[in-house]
């Protein structure tokens, strides 16, 4: 089943956390909001200066500059969960169910820059392969392609960062698909940023 949720970004709250109160000083200073108010700026079209951050009042969400794209503070998950033998070549289940949906997608409602996957997987069928991301962003129909590989060794978990930046629009759909020896009860989470259009 794909899972959709927001998690939080340590690096922006670290950010955040470095000009904020501490436990021996709980109080903001005049300093304090002064730093933060000249890297923040409010407004309903991006500001000039990439180096700032940016809450954009439309969709009340935060944003920073890659450098190539404006894309949200806040990290989303899409979770994809394979419960019992995955073999090659198969397209990841929806839900606890032993019958495969044929890849059925888990649709996307906003346009999104992939930031990599983590996996967890039974440690005793854990094999070499590929995870493949499909979508159906680039055909722009209803058939899927491959848009992004993530290689992984025989480790039962672990993160990877997306190989190639990749971009995907909005009201489009994402599966994922194993390329590999067979593995067990895969967890599968992909993880992106909002980006602004």
């Amino acid at each position: 089943m794909g899972i959709k949720r927001q998690l939080p970004n340590d690096e922006y709250q670290a950010n955040i956390n470095s000009s904020s109160p501490s436990a021996t000083n709980p109080y903001t200073t005049v300093s304090d909001l002064a730093t933060i108010s000249n890297s923040l700026i409010i407004s309903n079209t991006p500001p000039l200066d990439i180096t700032k951050t940016w809450f954009n009042t439309t969709d009340s969400i935060l944003y920073y500059n890659d450098g190539a794209d404006w894309v949200s503070v806040q990290l989303y998950e899409t979770t994809f969960i394979d419960q019992g033998n995955t073999p090659n070549n198969t397209f990841f289940r929806v839900g606890n169910c032993a019958t495969s949906d044929l890849g059925v997608g888990f649709p996307l409602e906003i346009n999104v820059k992939i930031i990599g996957l983590s996996y967890a997987r039974n440690p005793g069928s854990a094999a070499l392969g590929n995870f493949w991301l499909y979508s159906n962003s680039v055909t722009g129909t209803n058939f899927a392609s491959v848009v992004s590989t993530f290689t992984v060794n025989a480790s039962a978990r672990g993160f990877i960062p997306v190989p190639v930046p990749t971009n995907l629009n909005a009201n489009s759909y994402i599966t994922i698909r194993w390329n590999g020896s067979q593995t067990n009860n895969n967890i599968v989470s992909l993880k992106y940023r909002k980006r602004y259009v």
